[in-house]
């Protein structure tokens, strides 16, 4: 944006501020597109060496652990008062 800011020169444009939100908008599109794309081909090439190096290979264990529910506090009645 400074680039294109020093190529129009001391001139006033009237669409000055009109580029600024547009390239507002825009930017995010493309930053969005771009690591999209990057993205698709990170998951490519690991795809592809996977299938070569043969991947990772991961082996998950669940402990069974019997469930006891404890109150928070002991639950206590409360005192009665002498008369």
């Amino acid at each position: 944006m400074g680039l294109l800011g020093s190529l129009v020169g001391e001139q006033k444009s009237p669409f000055a501020g009109v580029f600024g939100v547009v390239i507002a908008i825009l930017m995010p599109l493309m930053y969005g597109a771009m690591g999209f794309v990057t993205g698709a081909i990170g998951a490519l090439l690991y795809n592809l060496f996977a299938k070569w190096l043969g991947g990772f290979e991961v082996e998950v264990e669940v402990e069974a652990r019997p469930v006891t529910i404890v109150a928070p506090y002991p639950i206590v009645p409360p005192a009665i008062p002498s008369i």
